[in-house]
């Protein structure tokens, strides 16, 4: 028997991304998540602090502030941009992991209502707002990269297991989170 490890998982999801296959990768990076945040908190524990752990790891290590934030002047539209912004947080990302695992699809309209939500697999995030709130027309959009997501979270998992590497209570904590393979002869060899 082998165990393969989150090293294996984030190398799984780099040679997703290789091969192309990005839905598999996003499925996996979204999971990653689950597994640092178990980790990182386990005071945290129970089927009802699920939830709170993914947001709380996303809003700890993914979130990043606004880097145009403050940029530009002040209109309605830059203030509806930026309080968009501020919806891309461990809530979202955690409404995304549900719908995209449980559901298949990438419907994040309980989180923000009026927002046209895509993927793309292409580099790059891209959000809009076309328009001024209250006016016709008025829309906001946001497109997530597949590879800069996945990319971001691997990274982001990886530099946390390089830091817990000489910590011998995570070290016991990542045992315990393999994935058990079976590593018998194929008889139709």
């Amino acid at each position: 028997m082998r165990k393969l490890s989150v090293r294996d998982l984030v190398e799984d999801v780099y040679n997703s991304l290789a091969a192309k296959t990005y839905l598999s990768a996003l499925s996996l990076a979204l999971t990653l998540p689950d597994i640092m945040a178990q980790i990182e908190y386990p005071e945290l524990k129970g089927q009802g602090n699920v939830g709170n752990r993914y947001k709380r790891w996303i809003n700890e290590y993914y979130v990043s502030e606004n880097p145009n934030k403050g940029k530009h002047p002040e209109s309605e539209t830059t203030v509806a941009l930026e309080g968009l912004m501020d919806k891309f947080d461990g809530e979202f990302f955690y409404d995304l992991r549900c719908s995209f695992l449980h559901d298949g699809s990438n419907d994040v309209s309980k989180r923000i209502s009026d927002l046209n939500f895509e993927l793309s697999f292409d580099e790059g995030n891209l959000t809009t707002v076309w328009g001024y709130p209250g006016y016709q027309p008025y829309q906001k959009n946001h497109v997530l990269s597949v590879p800069t997501f996945c990319d971001r979270i691997c990274a982001i998992t990886e530099h946390h297991l390089d830091k817990w590497k000489d910590d011998p209570e995570k070290q016991e904590c990542l045992e315990k989170y393999g994935i058990k393979l079976s590593c018998v002869d194929n008889p139709h060899q």
